[in-house]
């Protein structure tokens, strides 16, 4: 079920919205310390030196699907905002498959 977040009170929208992003965000973040701490004192530090060389990349390709799916998500809150659902539908059939190939 689609929840339109165009009417009902700003701030409750906003932090239904926000609360899973930064709730996200802390999980990522604690993901990377565990990793490094395991990698660190169980394997070796080459391990723990090659596991923070390639957080650089995956920050990389993870800053440009953010950049993709805001973008796109420009379009499709357009088309929504405006009940066209046809071209919100095509919008996302879009990105999809821009993503996926």
């Amino acid at each position: 079920m689609i929840t339109d977040m165009t009417y009902g009170s700003p701030l409750k929208r906003i932090f239904s919205y926000f609360f899973p992003l930064l709730f996200s965000t802390v999980f990522q973040q604690l993901y990377s310390i565990t990793d490094s701490v395991i990698v660190g004192k169980f394997i070796s530090k080459n391990a723990l030196a090659a596991v923070n060389s390639t957080t650089t990349l995956n920050w990389m390709i993870f800053s440009f699907i953010i950049g993709f799916v805001t973008g796109e998500g420009v379009l499709v809150s357009r088309a929504f905002g405006a009940k066209d659902f046809k071209k919100c539908e095509i919008a996302l059939q879009t990105a999809f498959m821009s993503l996926f190939l």
